[in-house]
């Protein structure tokens, strides 16, 4: 998927995200609340809402 003008980039598995980072996944924006590397925005063990100990929260559908 592309990053459009409201998108943010595309998660890479590969890449290393920091505090405060945002990344577009399927259609979805994520932000990423400490380092993180190859944890898949999206996936129940890595999503959750804040106070939930998971790396990732979902910020919305990305338009």
């Amino acid at each position: 998927m592309a990053t459009s003008a409201t998108c943010k980039p595309e998660w890479k598995a590969n890449a290393e995200y920091q505090t405060g980072d945002k990344v577009q996944w399927k259609g979805r924006e994520y932000l990423a609340r400490w380092w993180t590397r190859g944890n898949e925005p999206g996936k129940p063990a890595f999503i959750g809402l804040d106070g939930s100990g998971k790396v990732w929260r979902d910020e919305g559908a990305c338009h």
